[in-house]
């Protein structure tokens, strides 16, 4: 979903052509059934997610494209919903993984309350910072992996968000249902990623400083 598209397109930061390409990688990769989405008014997004609910579609992996901040995301020129309310959007499809490309979307407040009212939500990807074109590409094209690997391991997790660092200066958050779901550890965690954040934006700079 690509919320509020307006707005992204006037902000550079509309991913059109990027989440089409995700989409035929993951159709033949996978044989997944991906369905790309739109809005910029609220009566649309909800005559949008009305037909999906009307055919009882149900999404293993959803991924949400837009403008937030860490009390919840702008769902549409009309429409800024706390994350409570955008769960109530997401529930009727029972998403079991979500990826937040969004800003402060990775914070660990916004994942407990994801998760406390989608009871099949297993994991949540998403920075706990803001977030950047760049690390917006480079999310989505974790997206092929998602749908063919349910659980990642966390080898392979980390090494996604050391990438993230190296190319973007961005950091990646992955939320676990069994792990971190009213874990008050994730506030700690949330003060350290602020805390550090400024130096990692650095980091692509002058690592290609040195390779250059």
């Amino acid at each position: 979903m690509q919320l509020d598209t307006a707005r992204l397109r006037a902000d550079g930061l509309h991913l059109g052509d990027v989440t089409r390409l995700v989409s035929l990688i993951g159709t033949v990769a996978s044989g997944a059934t991906v369905t790309i989405r739109e809005t910029t008014n609220e009566r649309e997004l909800l005559d949008q997610l009305a037909a999906l609910h009307q055919d009882r579609r149900r999404f293993d992996v959803v991924v949400a494209i837009g403008h937030s901040n860490e009390t919840g995301i702008r769902m549409a020129n009309d429409r800024f919903a706390t994350w409570d309310a955008f769960a109530v959007y997401l529930k009727p499809f029972e998403p079991r993984r979500l990826m937040l490309v969004a800003c402060q979307a990775g914070r660990w407040p916004a994942a407990t309350v994801l998760f406390r009212k989608l009871p099949k939500l297993r994991r949540i990807f998403a920075t706990p910072v803001n977030a950047s074109k760049d690390l917006a590409t480079l999310m989505l094209a974790m997206v092929p992996y998602l749908l063919e690997v349910k659980a990642p391991r966390d080898s392979a997790v980390r090494i996604g968000q050391a990438v993230s660092v190296v190319l973007t200066g961005r950091q990646v958050r992955h939320w676990m249902r069994t792990r971190d779901k009213d874990n008050p550890e994730g506030l700690v965690l949330d003060e350290a990623a602020q805390l550090v954040d400024p130096y990692l934006r650095l980091v692509p700079g002058v690592l290609a400083s040195i390779f250059k």
